[in-house]
């Protein structure tokens, strides 16, 4: 996992400040389930789905931010890909 850093409004220190997020590394991941046929994308998608939210570095409060929903989104979009690959790979590997 790598760490992300970024800036936002922390409401507990009623300031803008700076945050750190630990982060999938998404290259290995991508690079995985594609040498394996697809079979990594379930533990890449697991992996994603249990990513902290940022934490501010001045009290530690887990921040909410705006973009976690849009990953999850992307996620889901590249598990169907994923899913139709494999399932167009077995069909044609049996007719």
């Amino acid at each position: 996992m790598g760490t992300k850093q970024g800036s936002d409004f922390c409401y507990h220190c009623n300031e803008q400040v700076l945050t750190q997020q630990e982060t999938p590394n998404h290259i290995l991941h991508l690079l995985l389930t594609i040498l394996v046929c697809g079979l990594w994308l379930p533990v890449w998608v697991v992996i994603c789905a249990c990513v902290k939210p940022a934490r501010c570095s001045t009290c530690g409060l887990a921040l909410a931010t705006p973009t976690n929903w849009v990953l999850g989104v992307l996620v889901a979009i590249v598990c169907a890909v994923g899913a139709l690959l494999i399932v167009a790979s077995i069909i044609g590997s049996l007719g």
